[in-house]
């Protein structure tokens, strides 16, 4: 669990589940606080106990109204993300995209 703070704007609460006999966190998380973003993308790994496999969650909620600079830019989110976790190759986006197509308009 997680709580952000954004000056003059809302507070931002990050909150993973999942089964720690199934799963266990790997101890370190990391908010991108430099970014395009106005709600900051978190990343944080994990192991699958049966597998022994390692895995990244990242979590983004994109601005609807910022929707197609923010989805363009997810690119960086990876790159971001690669970098915090060198030698990870599994990484998975989780949040609201707002990708339903009702922001994207022709300009």
């Amino acid at each position: 669990f997680k709580q952000f703070n954004f000056p003059n704007f809302l507070t931002i609460f990050f909150l993973l589940l999942f089964q720690n006999h199934n799963i266990l966190y790997s101890g370190n998380h990391y908010p991108n606080n430099d970014c395009e973003y106005t709600r900051e993308p978190f990343a944080a790994r994990f192991v699958s106990v049966e597998f022994n496999h390692t895995f990244v969650l990242i979590t983004l909620h994109i601005d609807p109204d910022d929707v197609l600079n923010e989805t363009g830019a997810l690119v960086n989110v990876f790159e971001w993300a690669k970098f915090q976790y060198p030698g990870e190759d599994d990484f998975i986006l989780l949040g609201d995209l707002n990708a339903d197509c009702s922001y994207a308009r022709s300009s």
